[in-house]
């Protein structure tokens, strides 16, 4: 299996015809789902006001910009030397009409015409699996051509070196293996490690050890996933047949809490495919799931990282 460094450079392709993101390769660290910017929270650096509707002629100069790698802020655990971070994107849009977030690096001296998350009326849409090159100084600007809200959780960063200190490894951050997709998780299985039942709903107010846990490295459905796995790229899907909308949490178990991250929000009988994000798993391979309505949860694996 060849072994490679992440390259955080998903987005340079698509940033043409305006200078592009370079660099790399990168190394990536995984960490505990934390959630970086909410414009639904008070105004702040990473708070509201909301993301203001921009017409596409306006000069990008006039979209929000927002510090990915800066201290203090939400999510201490992203060094100031962070390049890019692995992110879901919520877009939750209150209006009568669709729209888009564009989000960029702040510095590529233009608006790419690329979409980050594609959001419907009235609906909040989680997008899993980008890949949010930084500027120089670590910033990135969000477009939007209507009044919405963002949510954005972060599960990653990637770094032009090792931590300093790091010379051998195993250390974060991680080396990355693809693998012939796989599913490890489908509670619409018998009963099971990997299969049902299906997710409970528990409230938000009772203890993250509750939560139902799964082994994600090792012996597995996927044999592909060796025991020493850091984290997992994964794709989810959520199955919701009920009456109510929700949201999965997937986070690595030994996390001491449950984040008030979403990895996927689901409407109301409907099945959910959130793309690819970075699950990073506990020291024994395993992670938590939690959801506030009963809910199938799938979950396929392309890669790990070791």
């Amino acid at each position: 299996m060849v072994r490679a460094l992440v390259r955080a450079v998903v987005l340079a392709a698509v940033i043409s015809p305006v200078a592009a993101f370079s660099g790399g390769p990168y190394y990536f660290t995984p960490i505990t789902p934390c959630r970086l910017v909410d414009t639904r929270n008070a105004i702040g650096n990473w708070g509201g006001p909301q993301i203001q509707p921009t017409s596409e002629t306006d000069p990008y100069t006039g979209d929000r910009v927002f510090s990915g790698a800066a201290s203090p802020a939400p999510c201490p655990a992203i060094p100031a030397d962070a390049k890019a971070l692995s992110v879901i994107v919520t877009a939750l849009n209150y209006g009568l009409q669709p729209g888009r977030f564009t989000i960029y690096p702040a510095d590529v001296g233009g608006r790419p015409s690329t979409a980050a998350v594609n959001y419907r009326a009235g609906d909040g849409i989680a997008n899993a699996g980008l890949v949010l090159p930084l500027s120089a100084d670590g910033r990135f600007r969000v477009f939007s051509n209507r009044m919405a809200d963002l949510v954005l959780d972060v599960h990653g960063f990637y770094t032009s070196s090792p931590p300093a200190g790091s010379t051998t490894r195993p250390y974060p951050p991680f080396y990355y293996y693809p693998i012939t997709p796989c599913r490890l998780v489908d509670t619409r299985r018998p009963v099971g490690a990997w299969g049902g039942p299906q997710i409970p709903a528990r409230p938000e107010s009772e203890s993250y050890m509750g939560d139902r846990v799964f082994v994600g490295a090792g012996a597995s459905p996927c044999p592909g996933i060796p025991p020493g796995a850091k984290a997992l790229s994964a794709i989810v899907t959520a199955l919701n047949y009920g009456a109510q909308s929700g949201r999965f949490t997937i986070y690595p178990a030994d996390a001491g809490a449950r984040p008030s991250t979403a990895t996927v929000n689901y409407r109301p009988g409907d099945g959910v495919a959130n793309g690819s994000f970075v699950l990073p798993l506990s020291p024994e391979g395993t992670f938590s799931v939690y959801s506030n309505q009963v809910s199938d949860l799938v979950l396929d694996i392309n890669g790990y990282y070791e």
